[in-house]
């Protein structure tokens, strides 16, 4: 694939990022931003896979602000050593359009075909030219909100990360928190692709209701602004986090035990991640969806809302993830 790469300094080392497009092995191609320490890691290299959430592209794992790079999660976990390979799901970002209104089941073997070539290449030093063969230590999959729905079923159904964070999702009931109680937008049917959702946020007072859902108080306003702007509309700049985009499917994932099968499927450790203020309202509970697996790992953040990479403590996220994710696959 092509190779648009380019460098950029973090405060340890230099990031080195390259843009290509993958096949699926479907006919179709998704968009990925594959990022690596440069010089590349000497030993065996964990490859972190992140998936944006809805509304979301995957520049949301390279948020940069003013020309500032300390939102970035991709910087903060290759300055550390990590592999870090941003992906845009079918339908979302660059990647080929969602023509065919795909299933859950359809968007996550994209995705899992996509890492499978991703290791591959990076294991044969064909995925990105100059790149040169490096040993992978194991393969970590990130996914945010609607991002962490689909990571659900891919690695329930195909198994393709040895280990699995899910962020800012309940794989039980995910809900919008308001300052009165909950926003419960259920739909009836996991592949609803209609309108419901958006019909839900225009009774519940449009898309305001979601900037203290999504935002804690001290996130610089104009973060929120560009984020949160009215109807989310992505006509005039949108910010390059976003993703004028979004797999119909996706609205679906606020209906209760929209992934139950495929979270129960799941053996891999697992770490679930929520923010003070987010759309999982019982993270306790959540290890009981997960009931295969033998290693879950529940973490809150403080003064974090959904919105976690643009959030005051975000690193402490990064940080909790990148601990958990090298002590997993060094076990």
């Amino acid at each position: 694939p092509a190779d648009e790469g380019d460098q950029k300094m973090t405060t340890n080392t230099i990031h080195a990022s390259h843009r290509l497009r993958i096949p699926t092995g479907t006919g179709h191609e998704l968009a990925v931003t594959v990022h690596v320490p440069s010089p590349a890691p000497e030993g065996p290299a964990v490859v972190a896979f992140g998936f944006p959430g809805g509304g979301m592209g995957r520049g949301y794992f390279d948020v940069e602000f003013d020309g500032a790079s300390t939102y970035s999660q991709a910087r903060f976990h290759t300055a550390r050593g990590w592999v870090f390979v941003a992906v845009d799901h079918l339908g979302v970002g660059e990647s080929d359009p969602d023509e065919a209104g795909a299933s859950y089941d359809v968007l996550a073997a994209a995705n899992a075909s996509v890492v499978t070539r991703v290791l591959e290449g990076l294991r044969a030093g064909t995925l990105v030219p100059g790149l040169a063969a490096m040993a992978v230590r194991g393969s970590i999959g990130l996914g945010h909100s609607a991002g962490g729905c689909i990571s659900i079923v891919a690695q329930g159904n195909h198994a393709c990360f040895d280990a699995l964070g899910v962020l800012g999702f309940s794989a039980i009931h995910t809900v919008i928190p308001t300052p009165t109680g909950t926003l419960d937008l259920e739909l009836k049917d996991r592949d609803d692709r209609s309108a419901g959702l958006e019909a839900g946020i225009k009774a519940a007072g449009g898309v305001d209701v979601f900037r203290w859902a999504f935002h804690w108080e001290d996130v610089d306003p104009r973060i929120v602004d560009a984020d949160m702007r009215p109807g989310r509309e992505r006509t005039e700049a949108p910010p390059a986090w976003s993703s004028p985009t979004t797999p119909a499917v996706v609205f679906s994932m606020v209906t209760p035990g929209v992934v139950t099968t495929e979270a129960a499927a799941i053996t891999a450790p697992v770490l679930v991640a929520a923010g003070e203020r987010d759309v999982v309202p019982d993270l306790l509970a959540e290890a009981g969806a997960y009931t295969s697996c033998t290693d879950i790992t529940l973490v809150e953040i403080p003064t974090m809302a959904h919105m976690h990479n643009m959030a005051g403590t975000r690193q402490l996220l990064w940080d909790r993830l990148h601990r958990w994710g090298t002590s997993i696959l060094t076990a």
